[in-house]
């Protein structure tokens, strides 16, 4: 196979700087790798966010009050935009565990007691559902479980209302609204510290005399709905009733951590890898710079002899292969200036004096198979040679150092 005069020549040259290029090669690719790896984790758990949102029925829509009519659901569900509505009794306790210097915070939430929620729904990892009217039956987190080593069976020591008691685990499971289980007021989550129980609805509001009331509700939005004008409308109604003011899902605590730790995840995934190809850049040009203002001689000689500025920037630049890096700066000053020292080579000097001999055959400018179209080129060397020459005696007779 034929291969031309400069591409022998950039194999050379690859092969006297594979050390620079195997290294470059290996910052590209680790730039590559973060960014597939990253913005892959990235976008598999924002999808599996929503999913799970989704799928556990997450809610748009949280309001807190202090006594609240069960009747009052219905008011707010035929609310315009408001899709589910689901009430629950929720109440702050503690968890006095053993070998713990101080107890452990928790809150206390209802299940319905004939079917699973309406909203935020729970994943059960092990075990099952409180079983109507039984009023020592929980749901543990399953954070606080794993920390505490505890499974379905054992028992927790829990002060409701001022009373201390003993309730069974009968089950340990998710929720997408526990994600991050966080009491209010910390700064990070603590699995040790903040337990969420789950118990039957009517036990739970006999211990807080909360029967036929709720003091917690949670909405699921129509598509399309104003979540604004939903909040203002429910807090209009729970105002009469201590209402505290509602939140919905952005704010919620959980969601807002987790959501914040995915941008984060985003962030650094472009970050990152940007820093590995700006500095495959930088090198690409250090590389390219340093050999383009060595062999400045060469780019002369190559434009002297007859080679076109694009044959030699495509030396230097290749259109394919390679990092396809484009020179920048003081790379491209010192690619120009060998080109503007080539024609001042051609319209000065013979070209046998720049590196060239005289007696130089075809073979010595790119092979055999190049003669025709070195030919073409020597003829316009000669001419130009000999218009250099044309004040200077000892010049008239010299030969162009391609015409032969």
């Amino acid at each position: 196979m034929w291969i031309s005069a400069l591409n022998r020549k950039l194999l050379r040259e690859a092969w006297r700087l594979r050390g620079q290029i195997v290294t470059i090669s290996i910052v590209l690719a680790s730039g590559m790798i973060c960014f597939i790896s990253m913005r892959g984790t990235y976008a598999s758990l924002a999808v599996s966010k929503h999913e799970y949102y989704d799928r556990y029925r997450f809610a748009d829509v949280f309001a807190r009050a202090e006594r609240v009519p069960e009747s009052v659901a219905r008011r707010i569900e035929a609310l315009p935009g408001v899709a589910v509505v689901e009430t629950r009794v929720a109440e702050e306790v503690s968890l006095p565990i053993d070998g713990m210097e101080r107890p452990a915070y928790g809150r206390l939430l209802s299940l319905p007691s004939t079917r699973p929620p309406a909203t935020n729904a729970l994943y059960l990892r092990r075990g099952r559902y409180p079983e109507a009217g039984k009023s020592d039956e929980i749901v543990l987190l399953d954070s606080f479980a794993e920390a505490h080593g505890l499974v379905p069976g054992h028992r927790v020591p829990v002060v409701v209302n001022g009373k201390r008691r003993s309730l069974r685990v009968v089950g340990i499971a998710l929720s997408p609204e526990f994600v991050y289980a966080i009491r209010p007021g910390a700064l990070v989550d603590d699995p040790k510290r903040h337990a969420v129980l789950w118990m039957e609805r009517s036990a739970l509001a006999s211990a807080f005399q909360l029967d036929g009331a709720f003091n917690d509700v949670t909405l699921r939005l129509a598509p399309g709905a104003s979540e604004q004008g939903v909040r203002v409308a429910v807090d209009r109604i729970l105002a009469r009733y201590g209402g505290i003011g509602s939140i919905g899902r952005k704010d919620q605590v959980s969601n807002r951590i987790l959501s914040q730790e995915l941008d984060q995840l985003g962030v650094l995934s472009t970050m990152i890898p940007a820093v590995f190809l700006g500095v495959t850049a930088f090198l690409v040009n250090l590389v390219l710079g340093r050999m383009i203002r060595l062999q400045r001689p060469e780019i002369a000689t190559l434009k002297a002899i007859g080679y076109s500025n694009r044959e030699v920037g495509g030396h230097y630049l290749p259109r394919h292969g390679g990092s396809g890096a484009r020179l920048r700066g003081g790379a491209r000053w010192r690619l120009l200036s060998g080109a503007r020292r080539a024609r001042a080579i051609r319209q000065n000097v013979p070209v046998s004096d720049v590196g060239v001999p005289a007696d130089a055959g075809p073979d010595d400018h790119g092979g055999g198979g190049e003669r025709d179209r070195r030919a073409g080129r020597c003829a316009g060397c000669r001419a130009r040679c000999r218009s250099s020459a044309a004040g200077r005696s000892d010049a008239a007779a010299r030969p162009c150092a391609l015409s032969t």
